[in-house]
């Protein structure tokens, strides 16, 4: 997920201290799963909210590049691991994936929900000697499956905090079961403070979206949507004082592609650091004591 300015975006890189992590087996092709035997119905029931009719905006992920990983634990005092074989959960269109697929000597694998993000993916590295495996599975299917390797990095930018309760849990036990000993786990998800401005906007956005036509595709509802909420923002005065930084956040995204807003702000389960139950602070240590 991308971040606007002013944002709060929690970063994590958890390094599990375990040793003797076992041997890969380096692979040489690129691979392509498509989930075509799923059928729509079951699809919808993993979204769990998440929005699938308009596909994400483009944009690359430094924080993704095992690279960067080792290059932070150094300078934290902390051997990294040799990154062999790494997984993305969640890639979006797919730049980050591709260009460290096809820049780095690690094989990767990855899931996107989305059909359209799997093809853009593909479409990238075809060529290349790039070893990718890039699935279009959601994630409690990827997650069971049996064929995939322990990755010394797994990571996902900004997906936790827009996936339901179901989802997270099953990242988190896909990273107990795959991530291997002494490997790492990067995490980014929005944070508050940091959001605290953009969330009774927000509410405004998803509210008045819902109320629309059901019949009305999404990009439509969006635009009334912001409409509705800059209409607000010039004529309500003591909502906007009621809400320090919120006149700010309105223009920040008043511009915003359509496609951006609706990954950003019309999933339908947000989640923050702050919410003691939802925290990843503890999920991570779980995965931490199973290593």
């Amino acid at each position: 997920m991308a971040s606007g300015p002013g944002r709060c975006i929690h970063r994590g890189i958890h390094a599990l201290p375990c040793k003797d992590a076992a041997k890969h087996r380096p692979g040489d092709t690129i691979r392509a799963v498509d989930d075509a035997d799923a059928n729509a119905a079951e699809r919808a029931d993993c979204a769990e909210g998440y929005v699938e009719e308009i596909p994400y905006t483009y944009g690359y992920h430094p924080d993704l590049d095992p690279a960067r990983m080792q290059a932070a634990l150094r300078r934290a005092g902390i051997e990294p691991p040799e990154v062999a074989t790494a997984c993305e959960l969640g890639y979006g269109q797919g730049l980050s994936l591709a260009i460290h697929a096809v820049a780095g000597r690690a094989r990767w694998w990855g899931t996107d929900l989305l059909a359209a993000h799997a093809a853009n993916v593909r479409a990238l590295v075809a060529g290349t000697a790039a070893r990718l495996e890039a699935a279009d599975q959601p994630f409690a299917v990827f997650c069971a499956r049996d064929d995939l390797p322990q990755f010394d990095f797994i990571g996902l930018y900004g997906v936790w905090s827009w996936v339901s309760e179901a989802n997270r849990d099953c990242i988190v036990r896909f990273a107990a079961r795959r991530l291997r000993p002494g490997g790492v786990l990067f995490v980014s998800y929005n944070a508050l403070p940091g959001w605290a401005p953009m969330s009774p906007l927000r509410e405004l956005l998803v509210a008045h979206a819902a109320a629309q036509p059901s019949a009305m595709p999404l990009a439509a509802r969006i635009e009334a949507a912001m409409a509705h909420a800059g209409a607000r923002v010039l004529r309500d005065a003591a909502w906007v004082e009621a809400h320090p930084g919120l006149e700010a956040e309105w223009r920040t995204i008043r511009h915003k592609d359509v496609a951006y807003l609706a990954h950003e702000f019309f999933n339908a389960a947000p989640v923050h650091r702050g919410s003691r139950a939802r925290s990843p602070a503890g999920a991570w240590r779980s995965v931490s004591r199973r290593c």
